[in-house]
């Protein structure tokens, strides 16, 4: 049991990860955070909003199989795109 609460646990943040990645770089493009910071907190509320509310849908009514009409290549080259948008912009750890 305990293994399966591990794996499932890697499975949601590997896709949160990427879910947050793609609205952090979408949204800056809709308001500037620096000029109206109200406008682009509800912005990013709203959007997050929709997000989970996708895929709260598509987990409900299991449309996870739409997933396989996408190819292979384009997954996998979106993941990996993704996690070097991660790995590069971390910031650094004091030791």
């Amino acid at each position: 049991m305990q293994v399966a609460l591990v794996d499932f646990a890697s499975f949601f943040y590997r896709h949160v990860a990427v879910v947050s990645l793609l609205l952090s770089s979408l949204v800056p493009k809709l308001v500037d955070p620096a000029v109206d910071p109200d406008a682009y907190r509800n912005v990013v509320s709203t959007v997050t909003l929709f997000a989970g509310i996708f895929q709260a849908a598509f987990g409900i009514f299991r449309l996870g199989f739409l997933v396989d009409f996408l190819s292979h290549a384009a997954l996998v080259g979106f993941m990996a795109g993704a996690t070097i948008m991660i790995v590069v912009g971390r910031p650094k750890s004091h030791e």
